[in-house]
């Protein structure tokens, strides 16, 4: 991407990709530069990861990913605050 985080591009690249709105998207970040690229995007879930993130403006935090499960469809998260 031309510009990195905090700028929106890759979120907005990688939505383009996907053929999806920014708005159907989750996003997992550890960073607050990250977290503000996807808000910036459009993105409404933000799932902070580790203590860094957990202070941005996220949806939900967790410590790590090993209560997070995808199915194709359906997001899961265990441990989540």
């Amino acid at each position: 991407v031309e510009n990195g985080k905090p700028f929106p591009d890759p979120y907005l690249i990688a939505a383009r990709r996907l053929q999806l709105s920014p708005g159907r998207c989750a996003v997992f970040e550890d960073a607050p530069a990250g977290v503000a690229a996807a808000r910036a995007a459009g993105v409404v879930t933000v799932i902070g990861v580790g203590a860094a993130a957990a202070e941005a403006d996220i949806t939900v935090a967790v410590d790590d990913l090993r209560g997070v499960h995808f199915d194709g469809s359906r997001l899961d998260i265990k441990g989540a605050s």
